[in-house]
């Protein structure tokens, strides 16, 4: 079965190297021309990611992610992407792209955070 579109990008633009972002840059400059036409929403949102493998945060540094993440308004939301051995990740967003209207889910209140 094919890995879905977003991991694939993700884990290329993780990887930090310009080389291997070339095949994906005519979809970055469209998706990000899009997201662009979006008025920025600054906020409090919420992030869970069901591992927490390798990851050393402390609370209240500042880490910058070279993926595009979704995040939500609703801690209960980011709570059910965790899980039991997940990290929740409360940000304070600046730039953050309210996609709502747009996805699948609603009800998430869903907000693209940028590389």
């Amino acid at each position: 079965m094919p890995k879905p579109f977003y991991d694939e990008l993700n884990k290329t633009l993780r990887a930090e190297n310009p080389h291997a972002l070339e095949p994906w840059f005519p979809f970055l400059k469209l998706f990000s021309t899009a997201l662009g036409k979006l008025p920025s929403r600054p906020a409090t949102v919420w992030r869970g990611v069901a591992s927490n493998n390798n990851i050393n945060f402390t609370e209240h540094d500042m880490h910058t992610w070279w993926s595009v993440n979704s995040c939500t308004s609703y801690l209960n939301v980011a709570g059910m992407f965790a899980g039991v051995i997940g990290i929740l990740f409360c940000i304070d967003s600046i730039y953050g792209k309210d996609i709502t209207k747009y996805s699948a889910n609603q009800s998430e209140e869903e907000v693209i955070l940028m590389p």
